[in-house]
């Protein structure tokens, strides 16, 4: 998310035009629960209840320096094990260590993914998060969550509908990708009266939780990466697009879950 805003926001329109659109709220399954965590605005009825369980999954990664507002904190996801994820962009936090690169499945020429894997001795208090082995239909329900400076507590786990899949052609195009395999969502808002939580600095190695309805389970789906565009000004209901990196892609999710198994005996 430090890549020039004009830059990325004209590859990011060109990986939109090849949306397939998303399905509307009304052909949503989901449970409706008057029990809401104190993170958030009431969710749209159409997103499942159960991801609450997972707001201590979202981690800080802090910058160093003496003024906090020039260099905000990143964020991050504890998956669990003592292990975390975030963007590889944002760097390790200071406490890291067996820190490893994904690699790239889309381009052999550029073999990392923008993702950083890291263990960590201090773990939080938080559950162990299942990671999808299968990508989100187009219009399935989605949670995104980061920790950029735009976000007070409220607003930090945000509605969102799978939009669609972006080719390796696409993946490639959008700057400093690191050839991630990518997908983009659209952002929703949680009422007529509240305005669209977008994506933007700060936010990247955010989580992007997407609902399985079969297990009718919260999983964790992909890794923010890219700020927000308005993909269509439409003033009745601006289109908010955001691009994330699939985590569900096999070569990608093995990588991960190898990791999480073989355990370092040793720091170092």
């Amino acid at each position: 998310m430090e890549q020039h805003a004009t830059t990325r926001r004209t590859a990011l329109s060109a990986v939109a035009r090849v949306s397939v659109g998303a399905i509307g709220w009304a052909s949503l399954s989901a449970p409706v629960s008057s029990s809401r965590s104190r993170w958030q605005h009431p969710m749209p009825a159409t997103i499942p209840d159960g991801w609450g369980r997972f707001t201590e999954n979202l981690i800080p990664i802090a910058k160093p320096g003496l003024f906090f507002r020039a260099k905000p904190q990143q964020s991050s996801v504890y998956l669990g094990d003592g292990v975390g994820l975030t963007a590889a962009h944002n760097g390790p936090p200071v406490d890291a260590f067996d820190i490893r690169h994904v690699q790239s499945p889309i381009q052999s020429d550029r073999p990392n993914a923008d993702l950083l894997l890291y263990r960590i001795e201090s773990p939080p208090d938080a559950p162990s998060l299942e990671i999808a082995s299968t990508t989100p239909l187009p219009g399935d329900p989605l949670v995104h969550a980061g920790l950029g400076r735009h976000r007070a507590p409220p607003a930090r786990f945000a509605p969102g509908l799978y939009r669609c899949p972006c080719t390796p052609q696409e993946s490639i195009s959008v700057p400093g990708s690191f050839c991630s395999p990518l997908f983009t969502f659209e952002a929703l808002p949680f009422a007529s009266e509240v305005p669209i939580v977008e994506c933007n600095d700060g936010d990247s190695g955010g989580m992007v939780l997407g609902w399985d309805s079969r297990n009718r389970t919260w999983q964790l789906v992909g890794i923010l990466a890219y700020r927000s565009f308005e993909a269509v000004s439409v003033p009745e209901r601006p289109r908010v697009i955001t691009c994330a990196i699939d985590i569900t892609h096999p070569a990608i999710r093995e990588q991960i879950m190898n990791y999480i198994a073989h355990a370092p005996s040793v720091r170092g």
